[in-house]
């Protein structure tokens, strides 16, 4: 269509072009004439075929450069659009990448890194438990990537990002956490963290804590040498913790009369997993999976006796700064806790008033207030005023504050009594505490060593004093307090075993010795003919085990008198150097104070075992069975067996500390006894050509150490009262009490009195469903 309108166009131009000539010549023709005229017309014609041949030939080659130039235009404009777009979309593809870059890494600096898939933000505490046992961040340092956050609280604050291993989805979490060296054992520390008794004692914010429910324990994969650990425990907590409220407004009015004596709080619900590893490493794990906070401590024993690394770590998903200081106050309030718990303090017993004040200056104190306190305060100071003048004139009626604060001390006194068990019928103990007559008399009643009702009377309330403070923070839980208030009623027939034994301890030796003549005297030959070696070998064996026995009651003995009021010193004084340990698992641990040139370290332990004498007796007499009770020992031989109560045996124990494994051997005579319804095991070093000393093993001396256990009865059944005592020597340099060889294993060897008990459950049940048919 372009190229006809242009032809068209093109026609008519020649056709002006023609009728103009044609004018010209004319008018030529007009003013010249004749033949040049003519000639005139044909030039000019030829002119108009020309010009029109060279007009048509410029309008053609004109419509075809324009053609040739539009394309060209329309070709340009479409590489320059592509231009524009390429650039455009890679400018745009930079911008996007840059803000997802930046934003993963606002992302990742607040806690949760950017992901495109789908996003979980609320864990589980198996999940969180996981977390740790896979990526492995202890110890915080830099080489695990942790960073210094600040400090506070005399501890360096440290943050890491943790990413869950096993979930992809799932985005990291920016944790916060401290560690310091404590001055207790790894265990004692366990049993303060999970222990809700003392929670509120060390824990900043918390005023109560109960169990809402016990879970069922978690088992634990079986070791390499076939030996189950012990399982995982759970429970779940409930705190009750201070609620700050925070106005929105920054406008906050407290009226005094409304908000004086109200305190705002919270329950706030845990769950808890806690354990004690084979190398002696604690853990206990706290979260609430609602609110997704926990906490998680890690105690590490160190080298040094009564010392322990702990390491606290927190995570909290909301408002993740807001709480980077949690785990420094966590861990600085348990260390204040623990290092000032067994202070020995002076109690307060009286407080002097000035002369001048009269009881009308007390009462019209505060008759300028105006308020209704007056009434109240009133009756308050003047029973104040009567508790303090009935203490200092020894007045016989107590008050309510003296039978509250009697209650509190009879609590306490009755953990005292697990190491005074059968002695409270002596005459010096009826001159000194009138009281403990009546409890001994009592004794028929028997007692009910973990789990008796809280039943106290008069003369109960009247005859405990004041236990040593260090006793009163060793209770473990609700259950243990109920158990101290009836230790005293105990079996009377054992308690006139013991007392016998003290009074005739050298007579019982003698009586042993001369049992033992007779025995020989009816197996020697007949008269002239002498002794064979073997039977010299034997009865200077039996000789040893008899003495090695009376060794150990009368340490025993020398123990058990102990008076928890006195000082250490006083202590190791009345008791031939025996002071108070630790109260864990409902033992009772003391520990020997021994001269400065001895290498010998001994520690002692007594609590209560759920099961009868005779079947303790079976499963401690069997040397095969120290496998189920002492996690140390890897191999037992027995060498030689002398006669029916006297064996040789080889113990061989191994004992892990971090990355150093050090391993010990004994060879020791095993003796039985048995008095009446009480149990003698005793151990004692000897030498035997079938245990010699085995090259970079330790080998270890037995002072005279064993077991004995005594019967107790309640509700006509009978349970078992189970003392260990443990002296051995395993050289070292002596002098220096806090590098001694061994001691972190000797020490925690009372503790095996409650894997016994445990290792005694199923017997228990037995015994029991035998004793329904």
């Amino acid at each position: 269509m372009q190229a006809s309108e242009e032809e068209e166009e093109e026609e008519e131009e020649e056709e002006e072009e023609e009728e103009e000539e044609e004018e010209e010549e004319e008018e030529e023709e007009e003013e010249g004439g004749g033949g040049g005229g003519r000639r005139r017309r044909r030039g000019s014609s030829r002119r108009r075929r020309s010009s029109s041949s060279s007009s048509s030939s410029s309008s053609s080659s004109s419509s075809n450069n324009s053609n040739i130039f539009w394309t060209c235009d329309v070709t340009g404009w479409s590489d320059m659009n592509l231009l524009f777009l390429s650039v455009t979309s890679t400018v745009l593809c930079i911008v996007v990448a840059f803000a997802l870059k930046y934003l993963s890494l606002l992302r990742w600096i607040s806690g949760h890194a950017y992901v495109l898939s789908k996003r979980k933000d609320h864990f589980s505490i198996l999940e969180v438990l996981d977390l740790f046992k896979n990526v492995k961040p202890f110890p915080i340092s830099c080489q695990k990537g942790w960073k210094i956050h600040s400090y506070g609280h005399g501890h360096r604050i440290w943050f890491t990002f943790l990413t869950f291993p096993h979930n992809v989805n799932a985005p990291s979490i920016k944790v916060y956490g401290v560690f310091d060296c404590v001055r207790s054992s790894s265990q004692a520390l366990l049993q303060v963290l999970r222990d809700i008794g003392q929670t509120c004692e060390w824990k900043p914010g918390v005023i109560s804590s109960s169990y809402t429910h016990n879970l069922t324990s978690h088992e634990v994969p079986v070791t390499a040498r076939g030996l189950p650990s012990m399982p995982v425990q759970v429970d779940c907590v409930k705190e009750e913790k201070l609620c700050r409220s925070e106005s929105k407004f920054a406008l906050e009015y407290q009226d005094p009369w409304f908000t004086e004596n109200v305190v705002a709080t919270v329950s706030v619900e845990f769950k808890r997993f806690w354990h004690r590893e084979d190398n002696g490493i604690c853990w206990l794990l706290q979260m609430n999976e609602r609110l997704q906070t926990c906490e998680f401590y890690l105690i590490q024993p160190v080298a040094e006796v009564d010392r322990c690394l702990v390491s606290v770590v927190t995570w909290s998903r909301a408002n993740a700064s807001m709480h980077a200081n949690n785990p420094s106050i966590l861990l600085s309030s348990l260390d204040e806790y623990i290092s000032l718990r067994r202070l020995q303090k002076t109690p307060l017993t009286t407080i002097t008033l000035p002369q001048d004040i009269t009881g009308s200056d007390m009462e019209s104190t505060d008759s300028s207030q105006g308020h209704d306190s007056f009434t109240q305060d009133t009756p308050l100071l003047k029973k104040v005023r009567n508790f303090i003048l009935d203490r200092n004139s020894s007045s016989s009626g107590p008050g309510s504050n003296d039978r509250s604060a009697q209650d509190h001390k009879v609590v306490l006194k009755r953990y005292s009594s697990i190491l005074k068990y059968g002695h409270t019928e002596d005459t010096t103990s009826k001159a000194s505490f009138p009281a403990d007559e009546n409890l001994a008399s009592n004794g028929s009643k028997g007692f009910t060593p973990l789990f008796t009702s809280e039943t106290t009377s008069e003369h109960v309330e009247g005859a405990a004093g004041a236990a040593h403070p260090s006793l009163k923070r060793s209770i473990s839980d609700g259950f243990a307090l109920k158990q101290s208030r009836k230790m005293n009623r105990e079996m009377s027939d054992l308690a006139e075993m013991i007392k016998e034994h003290h009074s005739d301890e050298s007579e019982e030796v003698t009586d042993s010795e001369a049992e033992y003549d007779d025995e020989l005297d009816a197996k020697a030959p007949p008269s002239g003919d002498p002794l064979s070696p073997e039977d010299l070998r034997i009865a200077g064996f039996k000789t040893l085990s008899n003495q090695s026995a009376a060794d150990v009651l009368a340490e025993a003995m020398r123990a058990s008198n102990i008076d928890l009021e006195l000082t250490p010193e006083e202590q190791a004084e009345s008791s031939g150097g025996w002071l108070f340990s630790s109260f864990e698992k409902n033992i009772v641990v003391l520990k020997k104070l021994q001269k400065n040139d001895s290498t010998v370290q001994s520690y002692i332990g007594k609590g209560f075992v759920l099961a009868p004498p005779k079947t303790v007796w079976d499963a401690v007499r069997n040397p095969r069975t120290r496998f189920t009770y002492d996690d140390t020992t890897k191999k037992v031989d027995i060498v030689e067996t002398l006669d029916r109560t006297l064996k040789i045996v080889y113990f061989y124990h191994e004992s892990q500390q971090f990355l150093m494994k050090e391993s010990c051997d004994m060879c020791i005579l095993h003796g039985e006894r048995q008095d009446g319804e009480k149990y003698v095991l005793t151990y004692s070093s000897v030498e035997h050509d079938n245990c010699p000393v085995t090259q970079g093993v330790t080998r270890a001396k037995f002072l005279p150490s064993g077991w004995i256990i005594e019967p107790a009865r309640q509700d006509n059944k009978v349970y078992s009262i189970v003392t260990y005592l443990m002296q051995i020597d395993f050289g070292g340099q002596p002098g220096s009490r806090s590098s001694l060889p061994f001691q972190d294993m000797i020490s925690r060897y009372p503790l095996s009195i409650a894997d016994l008990q445990q290792y005694l459950k199923p017997a228990v049940q037995m015994l029991r469903r035998k004793s329904l048919y």
